[in-house]
C-alpha cells in the first residue's frame, strides 16, 4: 500500500474518533513486536505504526489503541484493530474498564462506525447509591 492510501486511511479513522469524542492522548501497543508502548496523539501513533510495517515490526498487523474517558480518567478505553492492505484498519474490538469498580464491559465491533460515542461511557458503570450500604446491612461510621 502507498504511504498517500495510508495517510488517507489513518486520517479517516483519526476522524471517526475526533467524532465520536475520542479527543485525548492515545497509547500505541503493537502485540508481538517487542517494542515499548508509545503515547501521544492519535496521529503521531498511526504514522508510528505505519513505520513498524515498514521496517517488519508488526508482522501480525494487529494494534492496540488505549485512551481514557473525556471527563474522567478512572475510565479506560482499549481500541484492538486490525490492519491490511485490502481493507485497511478496522477496529475489532473495544475493551472499557471503570478503574475505580474494576468492572469491564467488551463490545465486538463490525464496523468502524459502531463505537459507542466517549460520552456514553460513563453511563456504563453506574455509581453507587448512598442508600445502597444500609440495605446490605453495612453502616457508615
Amino acid at each position: 500500500m502507498e504511504k498517500n492510501e495510508y495517510k488517507d486511511l489513518a486520517e479517516k479513522l483519526r476522524m471517526l474518533f475526533y467524532q465520536k469524542g475520542y479527543r485525548r492522548k492515545f497509547t500505541l501497543s503493537v502485540p508481538g513486536s517487542g517494542l515499548p508502548k508509545q503515547m501521544d496523539d492519535l496521529r503521531k501513533c498511526l504514522e508510528v505504526f505505519k513505520m513498524l510495517l515498514d521496517v517488519g515490526k508488526a508482522s501480525f498487523c494487529q494494534l492496540e489503541l488505549e485512551t481514557t474517558a473525556p471527563y474522567n480518567d478512572r475510565i479506560t478505553c482499549r481500541f484492538k484493530l486490525d490492519y491490511s492492505e485490502s481493507n485497511g484498519i478496522n477496529i475489532r474490538e473495544l475493551e472499557v474498564r471503570s478503574l475505580e469498580t474494576n468492572n469491564i464491559k467488551v463490545f465486538q465491533i463490525r464496523s468502524n462506525h459502531e463505537i459507542p460515542g466517549s460520552m456514553t461511557l460513563e453511563s456504563l458503570f453506574p455509581k453507587p447509591k448512598p442508600w445502597d450500604y444500609l440495605k446490605r446491612g453495612k453502616f457508615r461510621p
